[in-house]
């Protein structure tokens, strides 16, 4: 008897737990109004399918391209982009690059002795000897006996097909002469069918004229599993002297430029006497250099009143040259900057 009672009151609790939940009635739609939708409603919907279907995502790109690829920095240029340029060599338009220093070019060969013709490379400015260069991943016939300098002249632009260059982690792999990094001239290994082709201009002022001419022929044979290609280039550029541009060089009247002008020593302990020192001149020209030659003349404490020997009583030597008829003159200056600190001359024939 205790036992049904028991039970009698938990199913009492058990209702009494239920009943203060509470409970949000919800009429059903009638039939009629759930299958009738409101006009503005469905013209709603369909702008919002219409959208969804034309819209367009562009998760990425699945352009194939090295320099995405490669586990260093790699700079990838393209044979098109490189003879678009205009140069007659591939090493000229390489030296546009932001990581290579313009040394020894067509346009600069002539910058030290047994470099004529040659084109160098020179990766950060580290030096050429540091600057490997490879042909097809290999290295390349060199330019001197007994040296790895490759000259870029003597590999065919026609059969070019990229240049890569590596700037970093190249010195491990191939050594000391790989410190600066590795240009890799990449060339073709199909080509088949003959090419010639043909190049002159010449400056605005009409002059350093450049001529190019090349002839390249190939075929793909077994198959298309070998190639056999020989190409043929000369390239030519006139002389552009120091002395055919005068108003760039001054070569004849003289360079335009800020030189020293004052004596710094008179500056004091602050390094500044309110004076500037640097002014713009024309006609600025070495006074101890000449195109013919120069002859000092012997100047001491003891013969400084004398002309001929010290410049206007100041303990530098007068300087003499020879004219263009072959007669030794004196250097015809106007203001000497020697006794500021500075070897050039206003005026003369330096």
């Amino acid at each position: 008897m205790k036992k049904s009672c028991f039970l009698v009151t938990g199913s009492i609790m058990g209702l009494a737990v239920l009943s203060s939940v509470p409970v949000f009635a919800q009429s059903a739609p009638a039939p009629d109004e759930a299958k009738v939708a409101a006009p503005e409603d469905a013209a709603t919907a369909d702008d919002d399918a219409s959208k969804k279907e034309g819209a367009i995502i562009v998760t990425g790109s699945r352009i194939a391209r090295p320099t995405l690829s490669s586990i260093v920095p790699l700079t990838s240029v393209t044979a098109a982009d490189l003879l678009s340029t205009g140069n007659v060599s591939v090493g000229d338009a390489l030296n546009n690059l932001p990581a290579l220093r313009s040394t020894f070019s067509q346009a600069n060969s002539n910058r030290f002795i047994g470099t004529t013709g040659v084109n160098l490379l020179d990766l950060r400015g580290l030096g050429t000897s540091r600057t490997l260069v490879l042909v097809n991943g290999k290295r390349h016939i060199t330019a001197l006996p007994g040296d790895y300098i490759v000259d870029t002249n003597t590999i065919p632009s026609d059969l070019l097909e990229r240049v890569d260059v590596v700037t970093g982690g190249t010195s491990a792999v191939y050594g000391s002469d790989a410190i600066a990094g590795v240009v890799n001239f990449v060339l073709k290994r199909d080509f088949d069918g003959l090419r010639l082709r043909g190049q002159g201009a010449v400056t605005s002022r009409g002059d350093h004229g450049s001529y190019f001419a090349s002839a390249t022929a190939g075929r793909n044979f077994a198959d298309g599993r070998g190639n056999i290609a020989v190409a043929a280039e000369y390239a030519h550029a006139n002389a552009l002297y120091f002395t055919d541009r005068d108003e760039t060089s001054g070569a004849f009247s003289g360079r335009s430029q800020f030189n020293l002008a004052t004596d710094t020593t008179l500056d004091g302990p602050t390094g500044s006497n309110g004076i500037i020192d640097n002014l713009f001149f024309t006609n600025i020209r070495n006074n101890n250099i000449s195109d013919g030659g120069l002859v000092s003349g012997l100047c001491n404490a003891a013969s400084l009143a004398n002309a001929a020997r010290c410049f206007n009583g100041t303990p530098f030597a007068t300087t003499y040259v020879f004219n263009d008829q072959g007669v030794l003159i004196r250097n015809p200056i106007i203001q000497d900057f020697r006794p500021f600190g500075s070897g050039n001359a206003q005026g003369g024939l330096g």
